[in-house]
């Protein structure tokens, strides 16, 4: 215990943000303020940063944020490949509809995909030491005004500003009262396998495959010459996961779920070496378009905020654009245009909570009317291929995919809204 009181000794951390959850958004989040010259300390349950899962697809939104958090070009020197294609394809193999990214309206856009433990590392890189406390989960957070946290243990810390960064299950979002997602029906597998001589079909697409009536949608593209993610999508109990967690039995599942498909998918999952392989169930909430849902001086961001099913690869996104928002705004609050980073500890010390208060709603405002509306599309888009089993569906689905799906004009229209406030 003696390591961490001066890890969680008030005075360490009552004029600064404490960001509850070590996963991408809390680090980004970290970035963000740190780049401003807020103190800021993330508070992380596991005792080292936990496991990100596959990959990530990084749409254009998500590279405007990256470049305010200062880590874009690295990323990109990293990742070189970029997704040039969309195709859809039925489980037959016949493709229903393809479009390139450079013909989609509001470009250039850019699509790539990330190693999240990459990533994730990326981001801690950039923070200085003693930012980031491991084994420092945290039960619950009261006095809205003035923040107090109490840890699992026991131990109180207090702090200027929270930001709850701890996912669909947030400990922070507990305590301010923010309903926990519904389950979604569906269940998703993720896994990635890399082939050192080469990919089977290397071509720079993201490709989707449509099962009949099982529900079953299958997506995958590359990370690299040699390295493929892919996700596995369709309908479950909300136990699956408890039955799948054994990798033997998770294996075996996926397997069924991808025998006879095209693209060679059989051999891409057979390839995947079992710690590269996830599965996990999905959930949403409704979130409430251009309304607050912190108190006080308390805020969540991500997935706390806004949980979403994966179905238009927005998730990670939307937690990127939180965390340049929210450090731009408690910046913005705290001293006028042209502040020196360096004199913006003093200045955050000698905020008002009100002020501060009223800046977190604000954003709180400004992030859900941004949000909600792609939870829902994401939502929507998930009955119509996933949960949705009827063979007329299924007809009229397909018929409308090779008809009018993968519009130019609107494939990509809900990266174009954002752009990133100025670090």
């Amino acid at each position: 215990m003696q390591a961490r009181a001066s890890v969680l000794d008030g005075a360490a951390t009552e004029n600064s943000v404490v960001v509850v959850g070590g996963g991408i958004g809390g680090l980004a989040a970290a970035v963000g303020l740190t780049k401003v010259g807020i103190p800021v300390t993330v508070l992380e349950r596991a005792a080292s940063l936990r496991e990100a899962g596959a990959c990530i697809m990084m749409q254009s939104n998500a590279w405007r944020a990256l470049e305010a958090l200062g880590v874009a070009n690295d990323l990109r020197s990293r990742y070189a490949m970029k997704v040039e294609r969309m195709e859809a394809y039925k489980k037959s193999g016949q493709r229903l509809n393809s479009l390139a990214v450079a013909d989609c309206e509001g470009g250039p856009h850019e699509l790539r995909g990330l190693v999240r433990n990459n990533l994730q590392s990326t981001l801690a890189a950039q923070l200085p030491d003693g930012v980031i406390r491991t084994s420092a989960g945290v039960s619950t957070v009261s006095n809205f005004a003035g923040p107090v946290i109490e840890l699992e243990d026991g131990t109180q810390i207090k702090a200027k500003v929270v930001i709850g960064a701890d996912g669909v299950m947030s400990t922070v979002g507990a305590s301010l009262g923010i309903p926990k997602p519904v389950y979604a029906g569906w269940s998703v597998f993720r896994g990635m396998t890399d082939f050192p001589e080469g990919l089977p079909d290397p071509a720079p697409a993201f490709r989707v495959i449509l099962e009949d009536t099982s529900g079953l949608m299958v997506g995958t593209y590359p990370v690299s010459p040699t390295r493929a993610y892919y996700f596995v999508c369709g309908p479950a109990p909300e136990d699956y996961v408890q039955k799948c967690k054994d990798k033997k039995v998770a294996r075996a599942e996926l397997e069924k779920r991808v025998k006879g498909l095209p693209l060679a998918m059989e051999a891409v999952v057979a390839h995947t070496p079992d710690e590269h392989l996830y599965i996990s169930i999905v959930g949403d909430r409704k979130v409430p378009a251009g309304e607050p849902m912190g108190r006080g001086c308390i805020t969540v961001i991500g997935d706390a905020m806004h949980p979403t099913t994966p179905a238009i690869g927005q998730g990670g996104a939307m937690a990127l654009e939180d965390t340049v928002e929210v450090a731009a705004a408690l910046r913005d609050t705290c001293a006028p245009a042209g502040f020196k980073p360096s004199d913006m500890a003093a200045a955050f010390a000698a905020a008002e909570p009100a002020a501060l208060a009223q800046a977190l709603r604000a954003n709180e405002r400004h992030r859900t009317e941004r949000c909600a509306p792609l939870v829902e599309l994401a939502h929507k888009n998930a009955e119509r291929t996933i949960v949705n089993q009827n063979i007329l569906w299924v007809w009229l689905r397909d018929w409308y995919i090779s008809t009018f799906g993968f519009n130019p004009k609107t494939q990509l229209e809900y990266t174009l809204p954002y752009k990133a406030s100025v670090l």
